[in-house]
């Protein structure tokens, strides 16, 4: 199999693992004002060097909606969905070519969150793909 086939198979498969996941995560959950994460976050992105990153986010129930930016590679509006029960948010967006994704876990407190992000160029005609954490708090 070439790489352009094993990375649109691998980006087919992540797409069907988020609609999955935002099918059924709200009925995970105890209730959406359980966890509350509405707002601005800020902090940084390991891709593979530190750069800032930002999150400006609404929720509404178990829906997640809002903008991500990350320094020099994304400033883009996303939808996920939360999972209050395990305090999680996954996410997805497109720009162009490009294919984000990421899953961020909430601390108990709700002031930080942190996670793997992944940048898949694979439709893309050049770049290569980014992955990385990031970290974020509310300021």
């Amino acid at each position: 199999m070439t790489h352009a086939l094993r990375a649109a198979s691998r980006s087919r498969l992540r797409t069907a693992l988020f609609i999955v996941l935002a099918l059924f995560a709200p009925a995970c959950g105890t209730g959406p004002e359980d966890l509350s994460i509405a707002g601005t976050w800020q902090g940084t992105a390991l891709v593979p060097t530190a750069v800032t990153a930002n999150l400006s986010l609404t929720q509404s129930g178990n829906t997640i909606g809002g903008t991500i930016q990350i320094e020099g590679f994304l400033n883009e509006a996303f939808v996920g969905t939360l999972n209050d029960v395990a305090r999680t948010i996954v996410w997805l967006l497109f720009a162009g070519c490009e294919e984000w994704s990421g899953t961020f876990t909430v601390t108990s407190d709700g002031s930080e969150m942190s996670g793997p992000v992944l940048g898949d160029f694979s439709r893309c005609s050049s770049g290569s793909d980014v992955d990385g954490t990031v970290s974020v708090s509310k300021p």
